[in-house]
């Protein structure tokens, strides 16, 4: 409280007490702002975030902070949006995109508390550990083999074994949908990025031709890749479910007359089935 006299000693009749009162009280504050709590997530609901997804860093301090610039910062060094919840808490916010650098998301947080004093912040600070990876890249397929358990592997007939074998370049939210002629594949193998799918071929479901493949595959962030079909694959494999069948046979002699032979004469026999797949002709 402040008492004033004047010259002529004259007293005010009440003391002043300014600093009682909340409107007009200054606070002296040397301290920097401590934070309570700091997290990040993903809009993705997951550790990952692709491009296009928003990545949020929640900041709750000890004391109130200020209310028009108590936060600001960036997420994957571009620059983010804060948003003030209350007194001690702030978002910020980014959706990522191209520019942003794929792997653990950084962030770098100033924030002030009413007097002005200041902290930085960065994901060290993290206290419920979480992170967030960020991952624009869609998967691909690296390596991509099939064949038939048919005595010639390029080709397949009824109740051969199709065998589809193939390798990602990164790991997947769920196991990859694989499709041959059309049908579900079974899975009869699958470890760490490298998977293995068959199909028996059935002439009752299955059309003659080339074998065909569709492979979908997803990665943990949610970038779906390409699909994959039987143009991508080197080898080709042709389903063949139609028995041959002759339709031409000759036999002669080398006999002046070919209907007769002799010891040390030659028979030729000559066939030709109605694809000529037998190549005798």
């Amino acid at each position: 409280s402040i008492s004033i006299e004047d010259l002529s000693s004259n007293v005010i009749a009440a003391p002043e007490t300014a600093l009682d009162d909340e409107n007009t009280r200054i606070t002296i504050d040397y301290t920097d702002p401590e934070i309570q709590a700091l997290g990040i997530v993903s809009s993705s609901e997951t550790s990952f975030a692709k491009s296009g997804e928003a990545v949020t860093v929640t900041l709750q301090a000890k004391l109130d902070l200020r209310v028009a610039d108590g936060v600001s910062g960036t997420i994957g060094g571009i620059s983010a949006s804060p948003t003030r919840q209350s007194s001690t808490i702030w978002v910020l916010e980014a959706t990522m995109g191209g520019s942003h650098p794929e792997g653990a998301i950084e962030f770098a947080i100033t924030m002030l508390d009413m007097a002005g004093n200041s902290t930085s912040i960065t994901h060290a600070d993290i206290t419920d550990e979480t992170s967030i990876t960020y991952d624009k890249t869609l998967p691909e397929i690296t390596e991509i083999s099939i064949l038939s358990d048919n005595d010639n592997s390029s080709y397949a007939k009824d109740d051969d074994l199709i065998t589809l074998g193939f390798t990602t370049d990164s790991d997947l939210i769920v196991d990859p949908t694989v499709q041959i002629m059309g049908r579900a594949a079974t899975q009869s193998s699958a470890v760490e990025k490298e998977y293995v799918y068959t199909l028996t071929m059935d002439k009752a479901v299955d059309d003659n031709g080339q074998v065909t493949v569709s492979i979908d595959f997803t990665d943990e962030a949610g970038n779906i890749g390409l699909t994959v079909t039987e143009d991508d694959i080197g080898l080709n494999i042709t389903y063949d479910e139609t028995d041959p069948y002759l339709t031409y046979v000759s036999i002669r002699s080398s006999n002046l007359d070919t209907t007769y032979a002799k010891e040390t004469e030659t028979i030729t026999v000559k066939l030709k089935d109605a694809t000529n797949s037998l190549g005798f002709f």
